[in-house]
């Protein structure tokens, strides 16, 4: 069975090692004065607990004022944070961390996916891309796909590569290099897949 998230997630609140990070609406704080000019720091978006949720530290500082978070995730002592702005990252393990954005996806970014070879974001209609251990390269996995609507993507324990599309579903064997449209769309909107065993689900929307 694939452990998709060394991370236990819980609505709004995530777990990386010994931190549990939870988000909160944004808001700004009292401007602060830097080499004469005035500034303000965001604050109340996204908060930190170290003692099982006891307590709660405000750890905003470093992100952009009226910073809005899609999706807050943690793999391999690192936080990430989704956003229209950009994809953020800071260590959960770091006495002093800070936010950090990865400029080469410097557009909005839809989501992040696990990845045994590194994590993968996607930007709905735009690009797919795959961040290489220990450095700060994106390669980009959607060259050879047809399609760039992905809205899902998931990667089995055998390295095969899934991504939804609104065209369907594609498989890659080959870390990207080909795709095959496994199951069209059909005129559904596919939203999630998911593993378990030797077993792939995938959901669409259901019209009302």
């Amino acid at each position: 069975m694939i452990d998709y998230q060394p991370a236990l997630k819980l609505s709004k609140i995530i777990i990386s090692g010994w931190a549990a990070f939870r988000l909160g609406k944004c808001s700004i704080s009292r401007p602060t004065q830097r080499h004469g000019m005035c500034s303000a720091s965001a604050a109340n978006i996204v908060f930190q607990s170290t003692d099982g949720g006891q307590s709660w530290q405000d750890v905003s500082a470093g992100l952009p004022v009226d910073f809005g978070v899609g999706r807050v995730f943690a793999d391999g002592g690192n936080v990430f944070l989704v956003s229209d702005g950009g994809l953020y990252h800071r260590s959960s393990v770091s006495l002093a961390p800070e936010w950090e954005k990865d400029w080469f996806l410097n557009e909005s970014v839809s989501d992040v996916y696990p990845g045994s070879a590194g994590l993968y974001a996607s930007s709905y209609q735009t690009v797919f891309f795959q961040k290489l251990p220990g450095t700060d390269i994106w390669k980009p996995m959607h060259n050879a796909l047809k399609y760039k609507t992905v809205r899902t993507v998931l990667e089995t324990s055998n390295g095969n590569i899934f991504v939804g599309c609104e065209s369907g579903i594609f498989g890659s064997s080959d870390w990207g290099k080909t795709w095959e449209l496994m199951r069209p769309s059909n005129g559904k909107t596919l939203i999630n897949l998911a593993v378990s065993g030797h077993v792939i689900y995938a959901v669409v929307v259901v019209g009302c």
